[in-house]
Parts: C-alpha cells; structure tokens; sequence
C-alpha cells in the first residue's frame, strides 16, 4: 500500500472518527456527496484487500518470503476496513454492496479451500482440547515468526509471569501498535494458559485479522454457548 493511499484511508477513517463523535447532531445531516465518498473509500478498500489476496496467493508459489510482510498488510487492511464499515453505520450510512464493476473474480466466488475446512474439528472442543488446540498453535506460531518477534513475545511472558490477562492485554496492545504476528503469539499463549472467553474473544480476532479463520473459529465456537447475545464474539465468528 502506498502513502498516498495509506493517507488517504487515514483521512477516512479519522473523519469518521469525527462523525461518530457528533453523531446526535449530525446522523441525518450528511450531505450526498460527503455520503458517497465514505462508500467509495470503503469500495475502495475492499478492492486492495481482493488484490492482495491474489498477490498472497502467488507469491507464496513464487516469493514465499515475501508472503508474511503481504499477510500483514492484509491484516491492517482488514482491520481499517472493519472500522470504516462499522462508523459508517453509526452514523447512519449504509456501506455499499460489492460493486462487481469495480472488484471481479472469474468465478464469482473465492477459491474453496477444502483442507482447511477439513481440517475444522467437527464438534466443539472440550476445555482440555480446546488448551492442546491453543498450545500446538503457539507453538506452530514459534516455529513460524523470526527469532526476534519470538524472544519479544518471551519477555512479556517473563514481566507478568502467571498473569495472564494482563499478558493477554499486551497482545491487544501489540495489534494497535502495528505488530500482528507478536500480537498473535501472545495472544495465543494467554489463552491457552487462561481460556476465559474474553480472552479467547480477542484471540480469534487477531488470528482473524491475519488470514488464519480456520484457527479461529474453534477458538470462538468454544466461547459461544456462554455469549450467545455478545456482539463483539458474534462480528467475530
């Protein structure tokens, strides 16, 4: 993503920042033109999230190296695209369907990825599978991320030892700070050490916000029965 275009989605978002701030005096106040530049840079976003999807897709058969740095960016995409999505409803503007004039696939639909859904558990985890799931995850994260983001990851579990909410909030804060494959080794080790929902809540968005849907839907299916009417948990899953 380039500057222009990175300055361009912060505009929009902090502008809808705004707008939420005054939402009582303005929610029905916003003019045509102003209405319509909200969903084009939604419109706009969705279409970098669809092309950078595509460029994961090859470069993980041509550049595998470069594929992490891309799963990044998507997260961040993602995440921007969330937040403009949600303001905007707040304040009272509808985001736009996909527009296939200006996002096209050839089939119509996304490539269907049967190993992962195969590899979803077929049923809700128990407590002491769901804590296997979390710590072979953590550990696959290890093997995966560089040396540096691991021993970065260690000393936070070193500072706050057996509090694990607090370890847990420091993934979150991790996330904010532009450092989502830290934020995603944190938080997987807090929720395996202390599966609370809240906790797990948080984890299945990270690893949602990093293209890794399929480790996160058991992670959120555990947390359901208990938060049925939880609207954040529900966005989530």
């Amino acid at each position: 993503m380039n500057r222009k275009k990175s300055f361009v989605m912060r505009i929009a978002i902090y502008t809808l920042t705004i707008l939420l701030l005054i939402r009582p005096a303005i929610v029905h106040a916003q003019t045509p033109q102003e209405i319509r530049q909200v969903q084009q840079e939604i419109l706009n976003t969705r279409k970098q999230i669809a092309d950078l999807e595509k460029e994961i897709v090859k470069a993980k058969k041509e550049d595998p190296e470069s594929v992490p740095d891309k799963e990044s960016q998507l997260a961040s995409l993602k995440q921007s695209l969330s937040m403009m999505e949600a303001a905007a409803r707040m304040v009272g503007i509808k985001p736009p369907s996909i527009n296939t004039d200006n996002i096209k696939s050839e089939s119509g639909f996304p490539e269907r990825k049967t190993a992962l859904l195969n590899a979803l558990p077929k049923k809700t985890l128990t407590r002491t599978e769901l804590i296997s799931f979390l710590t072979t995850l953590h550990n696959d994260l290890k093997k995966k991320y560089s040396p540096v983001i691991v021993d970065s990851a260690k000393a936070v579990f070193a500072k706050y030892g057996d509090d694990f909410s607090k370890i847990a909030l420091t993934g979150v804060v991790a996330w904010y700070k532009t450092a989502p494959s830290e934020s995603a080794l944190i938080l997987t080790y807090a929720a395996s050490k202390s599966p609370t929902d809240n906790i797990l809540n948080n984890c299945g968005a990270v690893l949602n916000l990093i293209s890794m849907e399929e480790k996160a839907i058991p992670i959120l299916k555990y947390a359901l029965p208990r938060n049925e009417k939880n609207c954040t948990l529900l966005n989530n899953i």
